[in-house]
């Protein structure tokens, strides 16, 4: 817990007007469905701008999984909750974040046709992920 405090003031040494609170809002509202979002698209660039590179790779798995069988991979996310910011470090000079959260998921698998071979309803899955603050280094 002592390091994710020193990335925090090193934060606010950087942007003065950092709020945990707005932060965790933005994690909510914005960042974590655009993680979502590519993930369940295959967005590895937009993955990879956002994640560090174990969480990034572990999203594209099952597209990887899928295409070797010509079979594409579809995702839903329905709802985000218990979202926590668990620790802080700096990679690559840059603060990162290690946070946890659950979804409820829908997915499903299309053969080359576009034809429905599987779907799957997960009432809820767990992540944790290391995500980067990069937008910070041009606040002011």
């Amino acid at each position: 817990m002592c390091l994710f405090l020193t990335i925090l003031r090193a934060i606010r040494q950087v942007d003065k007007k950092f709020d945990q609170e707005a932060f965790v809002q933005f994690l909510e509202s914005e960042m974590i469905p655009i993680i979502l979002e590519a993930k369940a698209i295959n967005d590895v660039a937009v993955i990879e701008d956002w994640c560090l590179d174990a969480p990034a790779q572990r999203f594209a798995i099952k597209h990887r999984e899928q295409a070797k069988n010509k079979i594409t991979y579809y995702e839903k996310t329905i709802n985000l909750q218990k979202l926590e910011i668990l620790d802080g470090t700096v990679h690559d000079n840059m603060p990162a974040f290690q946070i946890s959260f659950e979804t409820n998921t829908l997915m499903a698998y299309t053969d080359k046709d576009g034809n429905v071979i599987e779907q799957e309803g997960y009432p809820k899955v767990s992540f944790f992920l290391e995500i980067l603050l990069s937008l910070l280094s041009s606040a002011g």
